[in-house]
């Protein structure tokens, strides 16, 4: 009515706001508006009654039965007589608490964007599908010396070196095309590359691209969304150690020593240097960097005791891991090989994830070994039955060896030799 009281009420009002069409008929549309909007809602609606509007359109809460607040949209019209003279409201309300309700949830996810963006030291930036630039947030001033503006305007040419511009066509015009083929990439779904960019000053820097897509509410793809994150210290510090481990593989060349580089935990072999091949007379990757290849050449005697030596230092990570054992060349000849290495990186759970060692040809070592001790037991044997007594010790007298004579003639035993017995206790 013109004073405000409910003449006639659907269902669906009754629904909305918790009470009954009998409640309702007795309240005032006064009674269930919520506090701060009263006025206003009073104001027009004495607008319409003096002629000024014959309808409006416009959102008021109400504060349901249960005390919820209750968002609306109102259409208002006003009914009047013959004369021309108003007589009573209809007003159609529909609800749109959840409407409100995903607004400020909107606005509160674009505030912590914004916040975010606006904060963060990574540049942050939307495009269209026309690969136009529609967004940038200020951390372009601190990685690349532009502002916002003066960066939207610049062309590609003026962003990007000639390499890393064919990349970005590439990369972009693939994601492109497989969009404009009907193919829609999973929300989950992001494209990472590295790229140089030009500063302001003329230098370059290394920016990591991350970017995914922009979904309107019919999940169609409508632009891109992306982050570029400066890791120029990052291939800084990597062509460093580039350069130290090619360093590293040229001077261990140059001192005949083979490299290896291995990752113990999944198998993976990173690097066998082309002297390590020819240590066992394979031409340089005649084999594959295979982590088999390796086992397999060792001989069945050694591969045994070599593996729970590696075993053992991947799991109390001793300081070298150092082990002599044969492998099988070329030309079927068992060649003693010195293996020893060190980790140089463990995962997070301080697993050992790359180590890197050296394989050292030592079969004359081994030859010559072998020699001297059978001349020293040929020695040995000769001296055994020698009428005189023969013995030898080291500079602190300590007995080393002694013939069977000796013993007879001075009372000892061999337990006594095997006890550490000194030629002094034998004057």
């Amino acid at each position: 009515s013109l004073d405000g009281k409910f003449i006639q009420c659907n269902p669906a009002i009754t629904k909305i706001l918790g009470y009954s069409h009998n409640e309702l008929k007795n309240m005032r549309f006064s009674d269930i508006t919520y506090k701060e909007d009263l006025e206003n809602n009073v104001q027009l609606f004495k607008e319409m009654i003096s002629g000024k509007l014959n309808y409006i359109s416009f959102e008021k809460r109400y504060v349901a039965k249960n005390g919820t607040v209750i968002s609306t949209l109102l259409d208002v019209s006003i009914i009047k007589n013959q004369n021309n003279e108003p007589i009573y409201f209809v007003t159609h309300i529909q609800d749109i608490t959840h409407k409100k309700i995903a607004e400020q949830a909107l606005r509160e996810s674009e505030e912590k964007f914004k916040l975010l963006a606006e904060k963060t030291t990574d540049i942050i930036w939307t495009l269209d599908l026309s690969l136009k630039l529609t967004y940038l947030n200020p951390a372009i001033k601190k990685q690349l010396g532009f502002t916002v503006n003066e960066y939207m305007n610049l062309t590609d040419e003026e962003k990007y070196p000639p390499e890393s511009r064919k990349i970005i066509n590439s990369v972009f015009d693939n994601e492109i095309q497989k969009i404009k083929k009907g193919i829609q990439p999973g929300k989950n779904y992001s494209v990472v590359f590295e790229i140089q960019l030009y500063h302001k000053n003329s230098s370059i820097i290394w920016g990591e691209i991350n970017f995914t897509f922009l979904y309107n509410e019919s999940d169609v793809v409508y632009g891109i969304h992306g982050i570029t994150r400066n890791v120029t210290e990052r291939k800084r510090v990597e062509e460093a150690m580039r350069k130290s481990e090619e360093r590293l593989k040229l001077a261990l060349d140059a001192a005949n020593d083979g490299l290896w580089d291995i990752n113990p935990k999944s198998k993976y072999v990173n690097y066998y240097s082309p002297r390590w091949y020819s240590m066992l007379e394979y031409e340089p990757y005649e084999l594959p960097m295979d982590y088999t290849i390796w086992i397999d050449l060792i001989h069945p005697e050694d591969r045994h005791f070599v593996l729970q030596a590696l075993s053992s230092y991947t799991k109390y990570a001793i300081n070298i891991f150092s082990v002599e054992y044969r492998m099988k060349s070329k030309s079927g000849i068992y060649k003693w090989i010195l293996s020893r290495g060190k980790q140089v990186e463990s995962d997070a759970n301080g697993e050992i994830i790359r180590m890197i060692g050296t394989h050292i040809d030592i079969s004359e070592r081994k030859e010559a070994e072998e020699a001297l001790l059978k001349s020293r037991k040929k020695y040995m044997e000769l001296t055994e039955f020698l009428p005189q007594s023969v013995f030898e010790c080291d500079t602190e007298g300590k007995l080393l060896f002694a013939n069977r004579q000796a013993f007879v003639c001075f009372g000892y035993n061999p337990e006594d030799f095997e006890n550490g017995l000194n030629v002094m206790q034998m004057v």
